[in-house]
């Protein structure tokens, strides 16, 4: 079976599980609740406006949802009914890793282009080079949170791994001052969660390193800091997941 048929195949069949409806709606539906129709919505922030700010925050807890999810599954499958069906066709390891990044690649986006797409018809404005930027950082970012779903689907070889990875994701979403403004030392703690600093890149386009605490004082943001916090997260979801991986297949 060509790969090209494989892939076209595997996107269905994921389009087509039932959660993928929440996956996709519940990012548009919380930007439609806090972002757009607001009253602070069209209040200026960075070269953007507030709208602009929570439609990126959205559509990275959407793609970041997504690729959890998918890396959750596939671990998951590869030890169990459709591995053994892989397993029969010419799909080597290689491919089949490459196979799973592009079906992840492909949802992700999907709830991004709804998010996006909304804001772009109402209240989100920025210059056309922040839209592009915050888009495709997003992107790359959610690829690298696949990992914690990974590291989940392989320890625990279930379906519980999932409901695990993306149930805690709603809280690290928070922790990470993806759904509201933190402060205090609830802000400085956020600095150590996964999503902290991609939080900050994804919006640094239009925010430029501003951001408001919850009790309404400005904040400066570290690009650097973002950065490091990325990095050390990748590399530690890396190594948790080739060690349960090497422990799933010592069993």
């Amino acid at each position: 079976m060509k790969f090209g048929k494989m892939l076209s195949i595997d996107t269905k069949r994921t389009l087509r599980d039932p959660s993928s409806i929440f996956v996709l709606g519940i990012p548009l539906l919380m930007f439609i609740i806090f972002g757009s129709t607001t009253d602070y919505a069209e209040y200026p922030f960075g070269n953007g406006n507030v709208a602009m700010i929570t439609m990126i925050n959205m559509a990275l807890y959407g793609a970041v949802s997504v690729t959890v999810a998918l890396a959750s599954n596939a671990a998951v499958e590869r030890m169990q009914g459709w591995g053994r069906q892989l397993s029969l066709t010419p799909l080597r390891d290689g491919q089949f890793v490459l196979l799973k990044v592009l079906v992840a690649t492909i949802v992700a986006l999907l709830p991004m282009l709804l998010v996006y797409g909304t804001g772009f018809f109402t209240t989100s404005e920025a210059p056309l080079q922040a839209w592009i930027l915050s888009f495709f950082i997003i992107v790359p970012g959610a690829l690298v949170m696949a990992l914690y779903g990974l590291f989940f689907g392989l320890a625990l070889k279930s379906d519980h791994g999932t409901t695990i990875a993306t149930g805690t994701l709603v809280l690290l979403s928070f922790l990470g001052n993806i759904f509201m403004p933190l402060s205090g030392f609830m802000l400085d703690l956020s600095k150590f969660t996964p999503l902290y600093g991609l939080g900050v890149i994804a919006r640094w386009p239009v925010a430029e390193g501003k951001n408001i605490a919850m009790d309404g004082s400005p904040v400066t943001e570290s690009f650097a800091l973002a950065l490091g916090n990325i990095s050390t997260w990748a590399l530690i979801l890396a190594l948790a997941s080739v060690w349960a991986f090497k422990r799933s297949r010592s069993r």
